[in-house]
């Protein structure tokens, strides 16, 4: 009786899966219709929060003062958030560039969140433009934003892939280049059917007058992150601005990955700790596809014939799906990869949510 249950719920589950990945697939194609350009080009405050970053911040800050868009019509504040490394002295050598320092966290108050909402306040221009400092954007990246705010447009999300790591093992690389990928189309997809819930700081941008329409931070201060994904949900539940996704591969902002597993274990558990205070549509959307690998690994010990048939149908969706439209974000990741990745993929997603119930998430050093 109950292998029979199991049975029927994975049966429904994936059906649930192929028709979200359909969404999707439609979703992408509605997104690019809306990907309409404004060539004003608009005034831009980069904002960065940094803390402890003296190896990296440098590089960031060259790489946005390298950009292809006028130097008068752009600024970069920089936060030097509690930061007890050689950060501030860097950024000190850059003379076009506004510091703040912050020596003190309120009560109650995440530091990254604290330090974007001081940097808002010291902005001076009306599109707040948001990366972090170990990220390199491409050299495009400014006008590329600058295109798509159009007077309909409260925020662009942008994609944000993970450079390659020497220090990780391959099969790690090639997993956390395949996950970001593929979260990152679930992103373009959902914004295109209107339910903008993902997003990442490494590349999002909105206007100032919207970070004020939503109270700023004010709503999602209980969540340890939560300054993209959550902070874009309320953009789109609570104002009419309309959210659009950048995919022109000028736009990328590449990023270091985690330096090691445990770096790996402890990001992973941040963002998922966000997942609990997501709009219903987030909720249900990563509801299903967690339920559905915690199905299908539930078939591969009752009725292993089964689970495995399962198991394969879920891959040649994700297949289909991924080959349809990694074209849409550049990506060069092989097809046979991706078999044994999400395999991978399915493991991580019950492994991960578990632990995530009853493990309470840290930020690391740089950022808390």
């Amino acid at each position: 009786m109950n292998e029979e249950i199991f049975f029927n719920l994975v049966f429904i589950s994936g059906i649930l899966y192929l028709l979200l990945h359909l969404a999707i697939f439609i979703g992408i194609k509605l997104a690019k219709y809306f990907l309409q350009s404004d060539s004003q080009l608009k005034n831009i405050s980069v904002i960065i929060a940094a803390r402890n970053e003296e190896e990296n911040i440098s590089n960031c800050i060259k790489s946005i003062l390298n950009q292809n868009y006028p130097k008068d019509k752009f600024e970069i504040i920089v936060v030097n958030d509690r930061s007890s490394d050689g950060t501030k002295k860097i950024v000190e050598e850059f003379k076009e560039i506004k510091l703040i320092n912050v020596d003190e966290l309120p009560f109650g108050v995440f530091g990254k969140k604290n330090a974007l909402r001081i940097g808002i306040e010291e902005s001076k221009n009306e599109i707040l433009v948001f990366t972090d400092a170990d990220c390199l954007p491409e050299n495009n990246w400014l006008r590329n934003i600058s295109d798509l705010f159009d007077n309909k447009t409260g925020a662009v999300v942008g994609y944000s892939p993970y450079k390659f790591s020497i220090t990780l093992p391959k099969l790690l690389n090639d997993f956390i280049e395949y996950e970001e990928l593929k979260t990152s189309l679930y992103s373009f997809g959902a914004i295109g059917l209107g339910n903008g819930f993902l997003a990442t700081g490494r590349n999002l941008s909105y206007r100032r007058n919207v970070f004020d329409e939503v109270d700023g931070f004010k709503n999602i201060n209980h969540s340890i992150s939560g300054d993209d994904d959550l902070f874009l949900q309320q953009i789109q539940t609570k104002t009419n601005w309309r959210i659009k996704y950048m995919s022109d591969d000028n736009s990328f902002v590449f990023t270091n990955p985690p330096k090691d597993f445990k770096d790996f274990y402890t990001q992973r558990l941040r963002h998922l700790s966000a997942s609990k205070h997501y709009s219903l549509f987030g909720k249900l959307f990563f509801g299903a596809i967690h339920l559905n690998s915690i199905l299908i690994l539930i078939n591969l010990f009752l009725i292993p014939a089964f689970g495995i048939l399962f198991l394969f149908l879920k891959i040649f969706v994700d297949l289909i799906f991924i080959e349809s439209q990694k074209y849409n974000l550049k990506s060069k990741i092989q097809f046979f990869k991706s078999i044994y990745l999400e395999i991978f993929l399915v493991i991580y997603y019950f492994v991960f949510g578990v632990i995530s119930i009853f493990k309470k998430p840290k930020w690391n050093l740089k950022t808390n």
